[in-house]
């Protein structure tokens, strides 16, 4: 089954994925890159530790992390929650290290114009890569996503 962004449920407070269907679209990507021996890069973003430290701004924050998130992205790219309110994922088919180091240094970018810079310095990007390659800017997951489906 093909899904279109159309077709995807949203979050009611951002317009990022809901957890399940972002774990049912890497599910399906997974499959994807298998069948036709292409790649993809998961981008993974720590953002539950300030959503904590500031929860009378987490309205705001999110719209913020949303524009970033939209402006830094490719249009074949897709957002979700991997884990709800800890980290958002970006899914990024037929993505080379270059694309994801150009799509994280404009998130950093994008985070600095809304975050204080001890904020925006010490945000956590993860990136994993399926097939398991591992380029020198990749990393491990992040605590807690043990049990979700990496590529």
């Amino acid at each position: 089954m093909v899904m279109n962004k159309s077709d995807t449920a949203i979050c009611e407070a951002t317009a990022f994925m809901t957890e399940d269907c972002f774990q049912n679209m890497l599910i399906q990507e997974r499959k994807r890159t298998e069948r036709f021996g292409a790649h993809f890069k998961l981008l993974l973003i720590d953002i539950g530790r300030i959503l904590n430290k500031r929860p009378d701004e987490k309205e705001p924050l999110l719209q913020n992390f949303e524009l970033a998130l939209e402006s830094s992205t490719r249009e074949i790219d897709w957002q979700g929650w991997y884990l709800h309110y800890k980290l958002l994922g970006i899914l990024c088919p037929r993505a080379t290290t270059t694309d994801t180091n150009r799509i994280i240094d404009r998130l950093r970018l994008e985070f600095g114009s809304f975050l204080a810079p001890d904020e925006a310095g010490s945000l956590k990007i993860y990136c994993l890569s399926s097939p398991d390659t591992k380029d020198e800017q990749d990393a491990k997951a992040p605590a807690g996503a043990a049990d979700k489906p990496l590529p």
